[in-house]
């Protein structure tokens, strides 16, 4: 019998949850979407979702399609989509530096956690559908989760001990985390050459506690 092929090494790669807070002054927010970065596996995705009645909730008054066109750019940045704008044609790492930057606008990165993966594409599912969507909710008319790819993606990753319920998953600084060479309609800090305005700068809030996570070793 052939020996069975070793799994893919992990590798360690780093998040930030996006979350919308239509009125900033209150400070209420939900979970909209996630930003993955694996500088080894030279991965960087984006998931995005609105899910309009939660955001009602918060604000009524807010433009759910403004919203969506925000959280858009978002997805289109980290796969490198020149629809992107400027910041698109950055490197990786410099996209995702970007994207996580702290913003005191409507959207915002939470801090950046870590953790080992094995493949960047299902660690990014998975937190999506653990840290952003609600059990049995619908997207509601928002962006369809997108990702991106990355050569040498390894198989699906296997088990492992995650954090407990009511853990942040992760802590300390990140790559990315502070600040970026941002500017454009996404959420971020600072100005990029060649790129037009921006509506970060400020302080985000970050952190808050997460559901326990099942996949991968979040640190």
């Amino acid at each position: 019998m052939p020996e069975p092929a070793p799994e893919p090494a992990r590798q360690p790669f780093a998040y930030a949850i996006i979350r919308v807070i239509p009125r900033v002054e209150r400070g209420e927010s939900m979970n909209a979407g996630i930003v993955l970065f694996c500088r080894p596996r030279q991965f960087l995705g984006a998931c995005v979702t609105l899910v309009e009645a939660r955001l009602r909730a918060l604000d009524p008054d807010c433009d759910p399609t403004e919203v969506r066109g925000h959280l858009a750019t978002i997805e289109r940045i980290a796969a490198g989509d020149p629809a992107g704008g400027p910041i698109a044609a950055l490197t990786q790492a410099e996209r995702y530096h970007w994207l996580v930057a702290p913003s005191s606008t409507i959207i915002q990165p939470s801090e950046a956690h870590t953790g080992l993966t094995a493949d960047p594409a299902a660690t990014l599912d998975h937190l999506f559908a653990t840290l952003v969507m609600a059990p049995g909710a619908s997207p509601g008319g928002g962006t369809a989760p997108g990702g991106g790819t990355a050569p040498g993606a390894g198989s699906s990753p296997g088990g492992g001990s995650a954090p407990g319920a009511g853990s942040a998953p992760g802590g300390g600084m990140a790559p990315g985390a502070g600040s970026a060479p941002g500017g454009g309609m996404a959420p971020g800090g600072g100005t990029a050459p060649g790129a037009g305005s921006s509506p970060g700068g400020g302080t985000a809030p970050g952190g808050g506690t997460a559901p326990p996570l099942s996949a991968d070793t979040i640190g």
